[in-house]
C-alpha cells in the first residue's frame, strides 16, 4: 500500500502473487464496496472491504489506517 497525497488520492493498494508478479495495481481504498469485485476474473476467493472503526464511512487518512480505519478480507 502507498499513500498518495497529490490530488487527495489517499491510500492505493497493489496486489502481487507469491512470485511478486503484479496482479492488480492502483486500487483506491474506497468505502462501502468490494475492492476486488471487478477483478473476479483473476481468481480471488474473497472480498476486500475498508471500514472505519467509529463510523463505517470514515475515509482512511495517512495517520489512521489500521487504527481508525481497517481493511478486511472476507472469504466467500
Amino acid at each position: 500500500m502507498q499513500y498518495r497525497e497529490a490530488s487527495g488520492a489517499g491510500w492505493i493498494l497493489d496486489i502481487a502473487d507469491a512470485s511478486d508478479s503484479p496482479l492488480v495495481n492502483g486500487i483506491p481504498l474506497v468505502m462501502g464496496v468490494d475492492l476486488l469485485e471487478q477483478h473476479r476474473h483473476l481468481g480471488f476467493t474473497g472480498s476486500l472491504w475498508v471500514q472505519g472503526a467509529e463510523h463505517p464511512d470514515d475515509v482512511p487518512t495517512f495517520e489512521d489506517l489500521g487504527l481508525g480505519t481497517h481493511v478486511f478480507w472476507v472469504t466467500d
